[in-house]
């Protein structure tokens, strides 16, 4: 009886550490085929490629946010200044660039930054219809930043506005 403890069978012999290679070379059904091999690359690439795409589109929106987001700022600034002037015997003007603009509505009059390249800032003022409205005359000011976009060399716009009350007095 203890002869049989000590015996180990021929199947747990093939199993041994020492014999895995060979365990594993004429062991039939273990390892890949060259198809399974195979299948795996192309589900393999697939999923990387589909991952390198969602890196590629998460990059290009994130260069789009950040002219968006400068064009915002750069529109914001000159509206929130511009509400300052005192809007009398004001004359009104089709959209103009921002270095040709009437002395009160220019940059440096306003204490503010010319729009850095690429972004080119154009303002127009324009009168509302000043009968009937009380606490007129009104006039809309309008702000167009355009630039080049970085990654489609395409003309973007960013258009803002804001309702100026002029003064009668």
């Amino acid at each position: 009886m203890p002869d049989s403890k000590n015996k180990i069978s021929q199947r747990d012999r093939q199993l041994l550490p020492a014999d895995t290679a060979k365990c594993r070379y004429a062991t039939p059904g273990k390892g890949f085929s060259l198809v399974e091999i195979m299948i795996g690359m192309v589900i393999l690439a697939s999923v990387a490629g589909s991952i390198f795409a969602a890196f590629s589109a998460s990059k290009s929106l994130l260069v789009s946010s950040r002219e968006i987001s400068i064009a915002t700022s750069l529109a914001g600034s000159y509206l929130s200044a511009a509400s300052s002037i005192e809007l009398k015997n004001i004359i009104i003007f089709a959209p103009t660039d921002e270095s040709e603009l009437p002395e009160p509505f220019k940059p440096a009059s306003l204490n503010i930054m010319a729009a850095p390249e690429p972004f080119k800032r154009s303002i127009s003022l324009l009168a509302h219809d000043q009968e009937g409205l009380e606490g007129g005359p009104f006039y809309q000011l309008r702000v167009e930043i355009s630039w080049q976009r970085h990654e489609t060399g395409t003309t973007a716009t960013y258009n803002s506005s804001t309702l100026l009350q002029g003064s009668t007095k």
